[in-house]
């Protein structure tokens, strides 16, 4: 299905191209195994919605809404697939409804404040049902090349933005104290930058 979701992207200049990245740089094949094959899954900050079609096609029975605040990426996420519908909205704002998983992919650290990661958990973790789970990936630290190479293209990509790292040991004792029960797990083999993913359920 990576070659399928690739192919929604064809001939749409930096889109196509930021596809084809992503999918070299990000985990995203391993992102996929962790999300349930249905049920009803939110996208915060999906971007492009790559990873949300992505998500689409490889699992019918998920009912997918991605949510981005760039009227331009929503206009591009939009590709058809069936079972995806996309939204335009400031998600540290949204009203979120019930969700069986909400995925925060490479989001969190962009971010204007860590006051607003610690709110959007809170959020997330209000509308998460009894036996849901959020999903997060994130930058880490280690191996140390790979966190570098991917500081410089966070900064090159997006300047702007005011970057706001946090890495497993913070993010873990964060996660405890709002109530979340927490599986790490590392995603940085194969891929060019230092990823780390985090599982997160209610205590």
């Amino acid at each position: 299905m990576v070659r399928k979701t690739k192919k929604l992207y064809c001939g749409l200049g930096w889109p196509t191209i930021f596809t084809h990245i992503r999918f070299f740089t990000a985990p995203f094949e391993k992102l996929e195994k962790l999300v349930p094959k249905k049920g009803c899954i939110i996208d915060l900050g999906c971007g492009y919605g790559i990873f949300s079609n992505f998500l689409g096609l490889t699992g019918s029975k998920r009912k997918i809404l991605g949510i981005e605040f760039d009227e331009k990426k929503i206009r591009v996420a939009n590709r058809g697939v069936a079972n995806v519908k996309f939204f335009r909205d400031d998600i540290t704002k949204i009203k979120l409804v019930p969700a069986d998983t909400i995925l925060l992919i490479h989001v969190l650290h962009h971010l204007n404040s860590l006051a607003d990661q610690e709110k959007l958990l809170k959020a997330c973790r209000q509308k998460l049902k009894k036996s849901g789970q959020l999903i997060i990936a994130e930058v880490d630290r280690k191996p140390v090349g790979k966190y570098w190479l991917g500081w410089l293209v966070d900064h090159l990509l997006y300047p702007r933005d005011r970057i706001f790292y946090r890495f497993p040991a913070e993010f873990k004792k964060l996660f405890a104290s709002l109530g979340f029960k927490v599986k790490l797990i590392r995603a940085s083999q194969g891929k060019p930058f230092a990823h780390v993913i985090y599982l997160l359920s209610k205590r």
